[in-house]
């Protein structure tokens, strides 16, 4: 009894690498790097992808050993783009695309293993390639994407006479940026990691600064309007020179103490400052009469 019973046991050890072969499950071992499709969807890195590169069976069907090798170079191809040594990942693609272009005979363990993984290592080229073509954009877009994003914050806080138009000024750069990579025939479905941690398509990204434009040329419309209507509200409480120098500086209101508090003091304040790119401008008065100008760095 005792013999038979470990005649059962040596049968069923021998037979175990047989029946793990015949389910296939040899090929989706995930401590032998072999992949699956249906994780390669979700992170869309070519470790996922279905074959394994790690070490192979010695009798490996031809199946196996194509992809063993494309999925090989593919995951060096991504470690090239991350190190943006991007000359040198042209030549593995191409590898790639030649060794798919040979349809191998049926893996007999996964009879569907190259029409379900083919296509997926076709998606994997083609992202690569457009991430390839992306790379020289990617700083740009992050830096556009960043300061149209920070403007956005600030666009509407009252305190800010610029708020609205940095921000647009900021969306605008943002949409154009976005633009160039669109130029360049980059297919805009590219995921790229533009914000840390958020990885997403670029046309997401894209989209995000078309609202921030359209955000902020609302406000910076409104908020010309109210310069122009507080323009002309001030301008009827001036003659003479302060009114020859208020007409002097069309896109500007003059500063000065009690200002906005008590605007109507621009009457009769004995100085007024402009501020300019160079520094201030600074006038003194005396009545209506222009009495001095200096420039202040």
């Amino acid at each position: 009894m005792r013999i038979l019973c470990c005649g059962f046991v040596a049968l069923a050890l021998a037979l175990a690498p047989v029946i793990a072969r015949g389910e296939g499950a040899v090929w989706f071992d995930s401590h032998n790097d072999c992949g699956r499709g249906a994780a390669f969807a979700k992170s869309a890195r070519a470790v996922d992808l279905p074959g394994c590169s790690g070490k192979l069976p010695k009798d490996a069907p031809q199946v196996e050993l194509l992809l063993h090798d494309a999925k090989r170079k593919l995951v060096e191809a991504e470690e090239l783009l991350a190190k943006n040594k991007l000359d040198k990942i042209d030549p593995l693609l191409a590898e790639v695309e030649a060794a798919l272009a040979k349809t191998p005979p049926v893996n007999p363990d996964v009879p569907d293993r190259w029409e379900q993984s083919e296509p997926l290592y076709r998606r994997e080229i083609a992202a690569l390639r457009n991430r390839r073509k992306l790379a020289p954009h990617v700083d740009k877009l992050r830096t556009a994407l960043a300061a149209a994003l920070e403007a956005d914050k600030t666009r509407n806080h009252k305190e800010l006479e610029g708020g609205p138009a940095d921000a647009l000024k900021a969306a605008q750069a943002c949409v154009a940026a976005f633009a160039d990579v669109r130029a360049a025939g980059i297919d805009m479905s590219t995921a790229v990691e533009l914000q840390k941690g958020e990885p997403r398509p670029l046309q997401d990204a894209a989209a995000d600064c078309e609202r921030m434009r359209r955000s902020a040329e609302t406000s910076a419309r409104a908020q010309e309007q109210a310069a122009k209507a507080r323009r002309a509200q001030w301008r009827k409480l001036v003659k003479g020179d302060r009114l020859k120098t208020f007409d002097a500086h069309p896109t500007a209101l003059p500063e000065f103490e009690g200002a906005p508090d008590h605007w109507r003091a621009i009457a009769r304040v004995p100085v007024w400052k402009y501020t300019t790119p160079a520094g201030h401008e600074v006038y003194t008065f005396k009545g209506n009469k222009l009495a001095g100008r200096t420039v202040e760095k």
